[in-house]
C-alpha cells in the first residue's frame, strides 16, 4: 500500500467530485449547502465513494467476470486476454488500488467525521464497507483487512484469512444495521446519497439483502450458520423486494459521467468486445424476451426479418464479426447514452437467492414461488411487457416442475439467475463457483493452468512488490476458502 493519504484525497475527493458536479440536479450541489464545512465534506465523501464502488463493479471487474461467465467475448487486446483466462497480477492493480487507496480510506474518513452523533452516515458507511470487502475477498481470497486502513502508520498490512474476514464483516454489518435503526439519526445526506437519498429504511433492506448473500456464500462451509441466519432473515422479511429498492448507483448521459461499460464498448474500445455467441444462443433457445434489452442487433435480421444478434465464440477462435454487424450492448447494460445504473443487489437477485436457500438448506416447497417472483422482477426491471414476460415465466416454471430432484431444480434456478445478471457478472461468477451452475464449457482457447474457468483473480502485482507481508502470487485455478 504505497500510496500516501494525500494522494488518496486528491484522487477520491477531486476526481469523483467532478463526476457529481456540473449543475445536474440528480447529484450533489455543494455550492447550495448552507451547513457546516464538516457536513459538506462528509456529503462529498459519501457521493464520491458510492461512485467509486460503482466504477469498481462496472469496469474491469465486470469485464473479467463477464468474459468468464460468457456474457461477453473478447475480440482483441485486454478483453481477449480475459476471455482466454490470461489474467495476471497487473490486471488486478487498478481494482486493488480502487479498494484500498480509495474506497476504504473514504469510508473510514466518513466514520471519523461523523462520530457517534451521526449514525445514519456511519451506518451507511459500514454497509458500503461490507459490500466492498466481501466482494474483494470473494475475488481474491485472503486479503489485507484488519490493518487495511492504517495509512502511513502501516504500509505493509498483513493478509487476513478469508474465514476471519467474513466473521468480522458480519459483525460490522450488524453494527451498521443497528446504527441505521437509531431514533436520532443525526445529519441526513439527502441527495448526496446517490443510492437511497438518505432513506435509512431502504438501507436496512439493502443490508439484510447483503447479509443474505453473504450467508448463502458460506452454505458449503458452515451450513448451520447459513441456515440459522437466513431463517432469521426470512422471518423478519425485510429485504429489497421491489425494483424501486434496488441497491444501485445510476450513471448519467454526460461524457465522463457515463457507465464505464458504455465508455468502453461504445466510445473507446468498441473493437475489443463482442457479445458471447454462447449467451445469445442460450437466450434464443428459450425465446427469452430480454435479449432485445440486453443487446442491440445493429441492424441485422434473419430470414424472417426478425432481429438477429451476431456474437463471437469465447476464446477468440476464428475471425470475429466486423463492427458493422456484431451485436452491441443494449440499454439494460449501458443505457441509451450511458445512463444505466450499476446494480449491486436487485430484488430479482434476492428472490433467486431465497430459492437457492430453499432448495439446499431450507424448505424446498417454497423455492418455486421465489423462482417465479425472481423471473417476474427481472423482466420488469429490464422493461419487458407482461405478455412476453408471462409466456417466458410459464415456460420456465414448466421446466422447473419437470425437474425431478432438488438439484435439478437448482440447476434450472441458477441458469435463470445467470440470465438475469448480465450487468452483474461478478455475482454470476461467484454463483457459478459456489454451485457449478450454469454449466459452462471453458473457452476453446485458454491459458488457465488446468484449462478450466478461473475461480479467483491473482493478487495485485504492485501490492506483492511493495508489501513484504504479502503471500506469493496465487494461481487462478486455486479455490478461495468458501468454494468448498
Amino acid at each position: 500500500m504505497k500510496n500516501t493519504i494525500m494522494k488518496i484525497k486528491v484522487i477520491l475527493l477531486l476526481v469523483p467530485a467532478l463526476y457529481m458536479l456540473g449543475g445536474c440536479s440528480d447529484y450533489l450541489d455543494i455550492n447550495n449547502d448552507p451547513n457546516s464545512p464538516t457536513e459538506v465534506e462528509t456529503r462529498q465523501l459519501l457521493s464520491a465513494v458510492q461512485v467509486n464502488i460503482a466504477f469498481l463493479m462496472g469496469n474491469d471487474l465486470q469485464r473479467m467476470s463477464a468474459a468468464f461467465m460468457q456474457y461477453y467475448a473478447g475480440t482483441n487486446n485486454q478483453l481477449l486476454a480475459y476471455d482466454q483466462y490470461n489474467v495476471v497480477g497487473t490486471d488486478s492493480d487498478a481494482n486493488w488500488g480502487r479498494v484500498y487507496d480509495g474506497i476504504l480510506q473514504d469510508l473510514k474518513e466518513i466514520e471519523r467525521i461523523s462520530g457517534t452523533a451521526n449514525p445514519l452516515y456511519t451506518g451507511i458507511a459500514k454497509v458500503l464497507k461490507v459490500y466492498t470487502m466481501s466482494t474483494a475477498t470473494d475475488v481474491w481470497g485472503d486479503i489485507p483487512y484488519s490493518q487495511a486502513t492504517s495509512g502511513l502508520a502501516n504500509l505493509k498490512p498483513k493478509f487476513d484469512l478469508q474465514q476471519e474476514i467474513y466473521t468480522n464483516l458480519f459483525q460490522t454489518l450488524d453494527a451498521g444495521i443497528s446504527e441505521l435503526g437509531q431514533a436520532t439519526p443525526g445529519l441526513n445526506p439527502g441527495a448526496a446519497d446517490l443510492i437511497y437519498g438518505g432513506d435509512a429504511a431502504k438501507w436496512v433492506k439493502a443490508a439484510n439483502s447483503l447479509k443474505l448473500k453473504m450467508l448463502l456464500q458460506l452454505r458449503l462451509r458452515d451450513s448451520n450458520l447459513a441456515t440459522t441466519g437466513i431463517n432469521a432473515l426470512i422471518t423478519a422479511n425485510n429485504f429489497i423486494s421491489t425494483n424501486a429498492e434496488n441497491f444501485q448507483v445510476r450513471f448519467l448521459t454526460t461524457i465522463d459521467r457515463q457507465h464505464p461499460m458504455y465508455d468502453f464498448a461504445i466510445n473507446s474500445r468498441s473493437g475489443d468486445i463482442a457479445v458471447s455467441q454462447r449467451f445469445i444462443d442460450s437466450l434464443n433457445q428459450l425465446a427469452d424476451p430480454r435479449i432485445g434489452f440486453y443487446f442491440r442487433n445493429n441492424g441485422q435480421v434473419d430470414g424472417s426479418n426478425n432481429p438477429k444478434y451476431v456474437g463471437f465464440n469465447n476464446g477468440g477462435v476464428g475471425t470475429p464479426p466486423t463492427a458493422a454487424v456484431r451485436a452491441l450492448l443494449g440499454p439494460y447494460n449501458i443505457g441509451a447514452s450511458g445512463e444505466a445504473p450499476q446494480r449491486f443487489i436487485t430484488a430479482a437477485q434476492v428472490q433467486f437467492m431465497l430459492a437457492e436457500f430453499s432448495l439446499t438448506l431450507g424448505t424446498a416447497a417454497n423455492a418455486r414461488a421465489y423462482f417465479s417472483k425472481g423471473i417476474e422482477l427481472s423482466m420488469a426491471d429490464v422493461g419487458v411487457t407482461s405478455g412476453p414476460a408471462d409466456t417466458y415465466k410459464n415456460a420456465r416454471l414448466a421446466t422447473y416442475d419437470a425437474a425431478g430432484t432438488n438439484e435439478a431444480k437448482l440447476r434450472v434456478t441458477m441458469r435463470d439467475k445467470w440470465a438475469s445478471q448480465v450487468s452483474q457478472a461478478t455475482e454470476s461468477w461467484t454463483d457459478w463457483r459456489r454451485t457449478g451452475y450454469p454449466m459452462l464449457q471453458p473457452a476453446t482457447v485458454n491459458s488457465s493452468p488446468d484449462g478450466q474457468i478461473p475461480v479467483r483473480l491473482p493478487y495485485s502485482a504492485t501490492e506483492l512488490q511493495s508489501n513484504s507481508e504479502a503471500p506469493a502470487q496465487t494461481l487462478v485455478n486455486l479455490k478461495v476458502w468458501w468454494d468448498n
